[in-house]
């Protein structure tokens, strides 16, 4: 009986030094053979793989006035009406009906863009003419002709 008790305390000793044996990091037949930077495990794919989140989109911003652009444009033989720029892309259309309140959308070498969101109505002033169109129609209408005064 003595010698089963001592064959049982051998097999659990060696056993138990199997695992530990299997965990000691300069073992040669684990996942790289070749560590680098003194590493003996695999590290895991999600830690270089974070690509943090891409900056924030800014609101639209006017561009710098363009060639040919001024801030007051100007129609009519006797100057009877004018689109004025308020700043921050904001503009108004003054003449003796009353006055329409714009904001601009896109702006070119020579030409602005704006829009009317209570209208509807698409305007480009350019050097010399005013084109019009209604938002949903994709064709320019001639109206106006004028000029830059500022």
């Amino acid at each position: 009986m003595n010698l089963w008790k001592w064959t049982a305390a051998a097999v659990l000793a060696l056993l138990t030094a199997v695992p530990s044996y299997a965990q000691w990091p300069r073992h040669t037949w684990g996942p790289e053979r070749h560590p680098e930077h003194g590493r003996w495990y695999n590290p895991h794919p999600w830690n270089n793989q974070y690509q943090p989140p891409p900056p924030p989109v800014p609101a639209y911003q006017p561009p710098a006035p363009a060639s040919g652009i001024g801030t007051v444009w100007v129609y009519g033989s006797q100057n009877e009406g004018s689109f004025q720029n308020q700043g921050n892309g904001q503009w108004v259309e003054s003449n003796p009906t009353g006055q329409w309140y714009y904001v601009e959308t896109a702006r070119g070498v020579g030409f602005v863009d704006m829009l009317d969101q209570n209208r509807h109505i698409a305007v480009r002033l350019a050097n010399g003419q005013m084109y019009s169109r209604a938002e949903s129609d994709p064709n320019w209408t001639p109206g106006y002709s004028g000029r830059w005064v500022q």
